[in-house]
């Protein structure tokens, strides 16, 4: 930059207030108590929302009927799994991936939840083997 443009670039800041003590000074204030104001702000809605949500529980029971029959299911979020009776036998099947809902699969069984409804399949072949709706406790 050549001299001349030096000179009019510094004429040109200063006239606008800015490089004039008096002037920035209050306007440093000004910019850093709104600073402070939002960084106030952002932080006071983070820890609001962090602490309106309650724990997770450990376990939860859900009952639910499953073509007549009572159903107990035992979701576990320490392990990640589920446990119910089928058949005269306990299964505990792990979470695994889904796209929609809660997935939990064996190697012969698959619990998938979607929404308050549960579909009982076998593996590899995903035959139905019930559906459930919520229930009470029995």
């Amino acid at each position: 930059m050549n001299p001349s443009r030096l000179g009019r670039a510094q004429a040109a800041y200063e006239a606008e207030g800015f490089g004039r003590s008096e002037s920035t000074f209050p306007g440093m204030i000004m910019r850093l108590c709104g600073f402070l104001a939002v960084l106030g702000l952002i932080s006071s809605v983070t820890v609001a929302s962090a602490q309106s949500a309650p724990p997770m529980p450990k376990k939860v029971t859900a009952f639910y009927m499953c073509n007549g029959l009572h159903q107990k299911a035992i979701y576990d979020n320490v392990k990640n799994r589920v446990s119910f009776v089928w058949g005269a036998k306990d299964y505990h099947l792990p979470r695994v991936p889904s796209a929609d809902g809660s997935r939990y699969a064996g190697s012969d069984l698959e619990w998938w939840s979607k929404g308050p409804n549960v579909t009982l399949s076998t593996l590899p072949e995903h035959t139905v083997l019930t559906t459930c709706t919520p229930g009470h406790r029995f």
